[in-house]
């Protein structure tokens, strides 16, 4: 399958994004890597091959789950830097720009 303009500005027409020219040809060169790498799977043999549950052999055992008493809310309000009532105050973690 070759990515041609068309197929590309129908892929970010409706993914909802716009590129300039030289990330046009950037991201249609990944993408055809990326599909050739997928056509180069198709071509081994997976007859025989067993379908996998886990990536490893080893099962990682869990442990049961047991109830416990937790922090009381005043405890950990006292040791927060900040707090406000009921919650522990955090500095912004996503910048807001207006555009």
């Amino acid at each position: 399958m070759k990515i041609d303009d068309e197929l590309f500005d129908r892929l970010a027409f409706l993914a909802r994004l716009s590129f300039s020219g030289e990330e046009k040809e950037r991201i249609k060169q990944d993408m055809s890597q990326i599909i050739e790498l997928v056509n180069k799977l198709n071509e081994l043999e997976l007859e025989n091959v067993e379908p996998l549950t886990h990536i490893s052999q080893h099962l990682q055992e869990g442990r049961e789950d047991q109830p416990q008493k937790s922090l009381e809310k005043e405890i950990v309000l006292e040791n927060a830097p900040l707090s406000d009532s009921d919650y522990i105050k955090v500095p912004p973690v996503i910048n807001r720009t207006e555009e």
